[in-house]
């Protein structure tokens, strides 16, 4: 699946892309405002070594990833902790409760 493709299914067309690498130090965040940009930021962040993260919604202005910018959301998820040391022992007990 095209970086593209997976953007698009989660992510509404309405707004600005959150694209966010982090690396020892300080985040390094860029919005922008079409598919192709992102998926150019998450190749250049990847090929510096950075983990590459998306945020999971579409902002009205560019600069802020706070939710009283979110212009959209598409998708639902859920952050289930699961593991030693976490509320549930593995995924099956999390999905279960």
């Amino acid at each position: 699946m095209a970086t593209t493709d997976l953007l698009g299914q989660v992510l509404d067309g309405q707004g600005w892309y959150c694209i966010v690498g982090l690396k020892s130090g300080t985040p390094k965040q860029e919005f922008v405002a079409t598919l192709e940009e992102a998926s150019d930021s998450i190749d250049i962040l990847l090929k510096q070594n950075y983990d590459v993260y998306f945020a999971c919604a579409k902002y009205e202005t560019e600069g802020k990833r706070t939710q009283d910018n979110v212009k959209s959301l598409k998708a639902f998820w859920l952050d289930i902790d699961c593991g030693i040391g976490k509320p549930y022992a593995d995924q099956a007990e999390g999905m279960n409760a």
